[in-house]
C-alpha cells in the first residue's frame, strides 16, 4: 500500500480549542494537531524509536520525537477533541517491557469478554491479539471491534460493557475492594457506541468514562454513550431505569469543570429534589426543543432529555423552602 508522508512541525503548537459541543478548555500547552480525525481516532499507532507514525489506508503522519520525553504533547484534533497519552502508550507499547503483548508486571485481570458477534482484537502492550469469548481483560488493554461487530465485556466490580461496531474502548484503571468505600475505575471509549451498567464502583467511590471531548462521571446507572469518528463529539443519555428514581451523570469537561448534568427525568413520574437551591429555572436547550435545561442559581446546569420544558410544571420539582 502506497503512503505519502506527512512529517508534522518539530515542535508542539498552541491554539485554543472547543472540546464537544459545550465543553469549552484551553489547550495544554503542548499539542500535536492531527489534521485528520479517522487517522486519530482509529488508526494504526506505531512507536519507531522517538517518533510516533499515524497510519490507515489512506494516510500515514509521522510526528517527530514524540517520545523524546517523559512529557509528551497531546494529540489533538483541530476542532478540539484529543487522544489521551495513557491511549497512545497502549496502542504503541512501552519498550522497557521484556516481552511484547504480556501484560506489564503490575498488570491485573479486570475483566472479561463475555459475549462477541462478528470480530474483535485487544491491543496489549501494543500487540494485537484476536479475542475471544472467555478471555482476560488487563488494566491498560484497548478493545476493539471490528465493521459490523458488537462485542460485551464484564468488569470485576460487576460493570457490564457492550462495544457496537469499529469501537475502540480501553479499560485504564480499575481499584475494586467490596469492603472499600473508596473505589475507583478509569476507562476511555475512544470512538464509537458503548451502552453500559455501572457496577459497584459507581456506588462506592469513582467511576469514570474519558472520551476525546469530555468525561463523565457515573454514580449507579445505565447509559448510552457514542463518540463520532468524525469529530470526537460525544452523544450521551441516561438509560431510564422506571424505578421512579431520578439517575443522573456529570459531564467534565479535559480540565475537570462540570458543564452538565444529564439524567433519565421522566415527565409525570420523576420529580427532581433541588431543595439546596435557591433559584431555580427552565427553558428549552439551545439545540433541541424537546430537550430542557434547568439552570440552577445560574451556576450549574440539569439536561432532561426528551422533556418538553413547557410540559413542566412547579408540581415536577421539590423547591427550596
Amino acid at each position: 500500500m502506497n503512503h505519502t508522508d506527512r512529517v508534522l512541525p518539530n515542535g508542539w503548537g498552541h491554539q485554543s480549542l472547543q472540546f464537544g459541543h459545550d465543553a469549552l478548555a484551553e489547550m495544554p500547552s503542548a499539542a500535536v494537531v492531527i489534521p485528520n480525525a479517522h487517522l486519530l481516532f482509529s488508526g494504526d499507532f506505531l512507536r519507531s524509536g522517538v517518533d510516533l507514525i499515524l497510519s490507515d489506508q489512506l494516510h500515514r503522519v509521522i510526528a517527530p520525537n514524540h517520545f523524546r520525553d517523559h512529557a509528551r504533547p497531546l494529540l489533538v484534533f483541530p476542532e478540539g477533541a484529543h487522544l489521551d497519552p495513557g491511549v497512545v502508550d497502549a496502542l504503541t507499547g512501552h519498550p522497557h517491557l521484556a516481552q511484547a503483548g504480556a501484560p506489564a508486571a503490575s498488570g491485573k485481570v479486570v475483566g472479561h469478554v463475555v459475549k462477541m458477534t462478528g470480530s474483535a482484537s485487544i491491543v496489549r502492550n501494543g500487540v494485537t491479539i484476536v479475542a475471544n469469548v472467555g478471555d482476560a481483560v488487563y488494566q491498560n488493554d484497548v478493545v476493539q471491534t471490528g465493521s459490523d461487530s458488537t462485542l460485551g465485556l464484564v468488569l470485576d466490580d460487576g460493570s457490564t460493557f457492550n462495544l457496537s461496531a469499529t469501537a475502540r474502548f480501553m479499560v485504564n484503571e480499575l481499584t475494586y475492594d467490596a469492603n472499600s468505600t473508596s473505589n475507583s475505575s478509569l476507562m476511555t471509549l475512544v470512538q464509537g457506541a458503548a451502552s453500559f451498567v455501572t457496577g459497584q464502583v459507581s456506588k462506592t467511590g469513582d467511576m469514570r468514562v474519558a472520551t476525546p471531548s469530555a468525561t463523565i462521571g457515573i454514580r449507579g446507572t445505565a447509559v448510552i454513550l457514542d463518540v463520532s469518528a468524525t469529530d470526537g463529539k460525544i452523544s450521551v443519555s441516561v438509560i431510564d431505569q422506571r424505578d421512579g428514581l431520578v439517575h443522573a451523570i456529570q459531564v467534565f469537561n479535559t480540565t475537570g469543570v462540570l458543564i452538565r448534568m444529564i439524567t433519565d427525568f421522566m415527565e409525570g413520574i420523576d420529580r427532581l429534589d433541588i431543595r439546596q437551591f435557591t433559584n431555580v429555572t427552565w427553558a428549552s436547550a439551545a439545540d433541541s426543543l424537546n430537550d430542557t435545561v434547568v439552570t440552577l442559581d445560574a451556576n450549574d446546569s440539569i439536561l432532561l432529555k426528551n422533556t418538553v420544558a413547557s410540559n413542566l410544571k412547579a408540581a415536577d420539582f421539590t423547591f427550596h423552602v
